[in-house]
């Protein structure tokens, strides 16, 4: 799976984005220099994914690694409204930020990646087609 260009720069992006929100929640303050790495993960890992999907037909495999590298895309975003609008966490779990439940808890999909996902688990065949152990089961 992580031989798709895409996967590997939606799993960056995804880190960059975790990131950020660790640092932003602990009130650092992120470089330029390091905003604008996130920015180009962000900016590949689209133009990855354009270019697998134009690419034409593809193995179930590399299917099934462009729906996660959409689903990192889709529950990652720049707009830091998102991350803004839930101040406290809903969650009182124990170790509750050693879980992340306190950033993964409040997310809100971004749309146009929210679409593109369901697109492409549809036209794999919808969630029972996905074998990649417990990635049908994230998107559920």
């Amino acid at each position: 799976m992580l031989r798709l260009p895409a996967a590997c720069c939606a799993i960056l992006y995804d880190s960059f984005s975790h990131r950020f929100v660790i640092q932003r929640n602990a009130g650092l303050k992120f470089s330029k220099q390091e905003y604008f790495q996130g920015l180009k993960a962000e900016c590949e890992t689209i133009r990855y994914i354009n270019a697998a999907i134009l690419g034409g037909s593809f193995s179930r495999s590399t299917h099934e690694a462009l729906i996660l590298s959409v689903l990192c895309m889709a529950s990652n975003t720049r707009d830091e409204t998102v991350w803004l609008r839930q101040k406290f966490s809903p969650f009182n779990a124990p170790l509750k930020k050693l879980q992340c439940l306190d950033i993964y808890g409040t997310l809100v999909l971004h749309p146009a990646h929210a679409q593109g996902l369901i697109r492409l688990v549809q036209l794999h065949g919808g969630l029972k087609k996905i074998v990649t152990v417990g990635l049908a089961a994230i998107i559920s």
